[in-house]
């Protein structure tokens, strides 16, 4: 009789679940009565706690343990030097969350006022669990939204600086030892230089004052391109300079200048801004400061001001493009760049950087440049010049089906005519007071008497007007 078949072995029992990271936080109080209380009420959130009686010992402390937080009772016996200990703490981790308890004794006020300037979170007394939870819950909120927004800028600044200019002509040499010298003099004045960029479209000029922007001073503040073509002519002047709450606006609106505060603004066709555009702008590098529409104060920034243009300076300020004194602004500082057919062999550099990016974002081998498409490259006088080259390029590297860029594979834009002038602006009195009368009743959110007043008119003229431009809004009767 055979053998009964040993029974299975059991199976083995499942692996526990790995424990729930905690945060380590350290409470610095001058007795353990916080400790204590905070351990009870914290423990089942996650919090694993420390302690230290002093800020000598909450100095070694964070240390050594590199906790994820700390509480500071600015109440207890640490309060002498409570203050003291939280710039040590900024010193040591700027970016650490820091509740601070504040005291409740005559002092309270400038103890409380030395924190905030710590840039603490300051809770009164009692400071429960539940509050002091809900404090680092926003704290550890606004230190992942500065995370996220530092990675941002800095994928954004990658492949942005000087080195990425690619170029060994003499002009292109030029134009890096100009950038290189306004960086030095970047790093050296408090105030960065307004720089004017000059060249045909497609020659660069964005990327010129991203490497600005990217490989200075201000790399770790905001980057705005202001496109001013895209600008509504009604709206530009609150978009650019923000507007100030008011009757017919009920909340604050920043501008796009204001949100450069601390980096660079970019403006990417000077010579299509508006001229009061254009005053303000000058007002801003001259003064340092704006005036929100509607506003009464004069609100300091601190921009480095970048402006593109295509067109010569003097052929602007003659057509009445360009205002004499936001050029006197920019002129110190006026870069020029060169067509890509005055940069002799940086045009192959350029279109080999082309191919391999991309050939490496397509998954691709990168294709070589046949004798035939080279000749033709060597004889076409690229109009579009730098931006043209890549399109080209990027173009030829999808159609190629054996790895080699043919001269078929190679479209160019036709070659346009030579770019005019700006036309003059139109001096006709009825259309200009058109948009005198739109633009006074938009400030005024369609307020006769507001706009009246702005245009220093009665009410009775300004309705006569508007009825005559047929210009009648939903409170245009007002």
């Amino acid at each position: 009789m055979p053998a009964p078949a040993p029974a299975p072995a059991p199976a083995p029992a499942p692996a526990p679940p790995p424990a729930a990271a905690q945060r380590a936080i350290l409470v610095v109080a001058g007795d353990a009565a916080l400790q204590r209380a905070l351990e009870r009420g914290l423990a089942n959130r996650g919090y694993a706690l420390q302690g230290a009686r002093d800020g000598a010992g909450a100095l070694v402390a964070l240390q050594r343990e590199r906790p994820d937080g700390v509480v500071i009772d600015l109440a207890s016996g640490v309060a002498p030097d409570g203050v003291r200990l939280l710039r040590r703490i900024r010193d040591i981790d700027a970016s650490l969350p820091v509740i601070a308890v504040a005291p409740s004794a005559a002092d309270r006020d400038a103890v409380t006022v030395g924190a905030i300037r710590s840039g603490a979170f300051v809770l009164g007394t009692p400071a429960t669990p539940e509050v002091v939870h809900a404090a680092f819950e926003q704290a550890l909120g606004q230190q992942r939204r500065a995370d996220a927004l530092a990675y941002y800028r800095r994928r954004e600044g990658r492949g942005a600086g000087l080195a990425q200019l690619l170029g060994e002509s003499v002009p292109m040499l030029r134009l890096k030892t100009q950038l290189r010298l306004l960086l030095d003099a970047e790093a050296r004045c408090r105030e960065a230089p307004a720089v004017l960029l000059l060249g045909d479209s497609g020659t660069g000029k964005g990327q010129v004052a991203r490497a600005l922007h990217f490989d200075g001073a201000r790399r770790e503040r905001p980057f705005v391109r202001i496109d001013v073509e895209e600008l509504a002519a009604p709206e530009a002047e609150a978009r650019l300079f923000g507007r100030e709450r008011s009757d017919g606006a009920p909340e604050r609106r920043l501008g796009l200048v204001e949100a450069a505060d601390g980096g660079t603004l970019f403006i990417s066709d000077l010579g299509a801004m508006a001229p009061p555009l254009q005053s303000r702008l000058a007002t801003l590098l001259r003064e340092r400061c704006i005036r929100r529409l509607d506003g009464t104060r004069e609100v300091p920034l601190d921009v480095r001001v970048v402006a593109a243009t295509r067109y010569a300076p003097e052929t602007l300020l003659r057509s009445g493009h360009l205002r004499p004194e936001l050029h006197r602004s920019l002129a110190a500082a006026a870069l020029q760049l060169v067509p890509l057919r005055e940069r002799g062999d940086d045009m192959w550099l350029l279109a080999h950087n082309f191919v391999k990016g991309t050939a490496e974002r397509r998954g691709l081998a990168p294709p070589r440049l046949s004798g035939a498409a080279r000749e033709l490259m060597t004889s076409h006088p690229w109009p579009g010049n730098v931006r043209e080259l890549r399109h080209a390029i990027e173009r030829a590297v999808l159609v190629q089906p054996d790895g080699t860029i043919e001269s078929n594979h190679l479209e160019f834009a036709p070659a346009p005519r030579p770019a005019p002038p700006p036309p003059p602006p139109e001096l006709n009195l009825h259309r200009l007071e058109r948009e005198a009368l739109a633009q006074a009743l938009q400030r005024a959110y369609g307020n006769v008497s507001q706009a009246a007043r702005l245009l220093g008119i009665s009410r009775d003229t300004m309705r006569y007007r508007i009825a005559r431009h047929a210009l009648a809004g939903p409170r245009a009767a007002r």
